[in-house]
């Protein structure tokens, strides 16, 4: 097993932020490595993703929801058991001002390719959920389109 664990606190409220989260369509606004996203944050339901990989070359994904709050927990998984899985969650915390959220986003990859992922991937992969985050953070404390732009 594999995990990328990463966390970052964003001066927003929970709510805002899970809005943002859960809103697929506007990942290509604030996100520089998604292209597309498409699903509904169901249990059961599909979702595809069209992204920047961590060498540049496109990445298209295809994921299952496995899990989802209805205020701060969303997961889903995808690629082959045994071969390559990855299981992608947000967990969102409150904090004690309730004017800042935690992010806790991370992903646990199993299957024997993992095996070759240690070392550099590993710090590639990471690097990369930090960029997103940073871009999330940035984008819910700049944006005055945004619902917890104050």
């Amino acid at each position: 097993m594999l995990k990328i664990d990463t966390r970052i606190l964003v001066n927003s409220k929970k709510q805002p932020l899970w809005h943002t989260i859960q809103n697929f369509k506007s990942y290509p606004q604030w996100n520089p490595m998604i292209v597309s996203m498409k699903g509904k944050p169901e249990a059961g339901e599909k979702l595809r993703m069209n992204a920047k990989g961590i060498f540049g070359f496109p990445l298209f994904i295809n994921a299952t929801f496995l899990k989802k709050s209805n205020d701060d927990f969303i997961q889903w998984g995808g690629g082959i058991k045994g071969i390559l899985y990855g299981v992608h969650t947000f967990e969102l915390h409150d904090t004690t001002d309730n004017e800042t959220t935690e992010l806790h986003h991370y992903e646990e990859f199993t299957g024997i390719l993992t095996l070759f992922m240690k070392g550099f991937f590993h710090k590639k992969i990471t690097t990369a959920y930090q960029k997103h985050n940073l871009s999330l953070k940035s984008y819910m404390e700049n944006n005055p389109h945004n619902p917890s732009y104050s």
